[in-house]
């Protein structure tokens, strides 16, 4: 019996009842170690991007705009459904070459699996839409997801069905990218 009220004590405690809320959903499970994930930071890849979300890691949610009407998103509703999603990020400074090197990683990867892929290109404020972008396109205004990713320049995502990190780049390089997604269908 007084195990009983042990545990009725315990459950009763918010840190336990946030552990188990945890532990249930599984939110804590993560796949650093797994074979199919993988990242590419080169010679330009910055301090702030050692910080964002790694590869095997659950991807953060965030508020975006749609530019077209104004209407309010969520990373998480573009997410949805049984579809990979590559999320480019422009970066909270933009630079010269950043659409450029966004159109060579496209054009690296087979055109069936781009076509399978859902495109996200999240900015962070007025830039213009790319001219060659066939992808959705949103505004992370107050650039709170830029930062969480480690998005301070032009970076790049893979993000799982599941909602986990499968691959990240910075700078954005096609051929790493490329590399990357060689080894996930050899394995798959």
């Amino acid at each position: 019996v007084p195990r009983d009220k042990l545990a009725g004590l315990l459950t009763s405690m918010e840190v336990v009842q946030e552990r188990m809320r945890t532990d249930a959903s599984q939110l804590a499970v993560g796949y650093r170690d797994s074979a199919v994930v993988s990242e590419h930071r080169g010679g330009a890849s910055t301090r702030a991007f050692a910080h964002g979300p790694l590869p095997g890691q659950r991807a953060p949610d965030g508020d975006l705009m749609d530019p077209q009407d104004g209407a309010e998103v969520t990373l998480f509703d573009l997410l949805r459904g049984p579809t990979h999603a590559l999320v480019f990020f422009a970066g909270i400074a933009m630079e010269d070459g950043d659409e450029r090197a966004r159109d060579t990683v496209l054009a690296a990867l087979p055109g069936d699996l781009v076509r399978d892929l859902r495109l996200i290109l999240i900015t962070t404020g007025d830039e213009p839409l790319p001219t060659t972008w066939d992808g959705i396109r949103v505004v992370d205004n107050d650039a709170a997801l830029h930062r969480r990713y480690g998005a301070d320049s032009a970076c790049l995502y893979l993000i799982r069905p599941d909602g986990y990190v499968g691959y990240r780049a910075q700078p954005l390089d096609a051929a790493s990218t490329l590399a990357y997604f060689n080894t996930i269908m050899v394995q798959a």
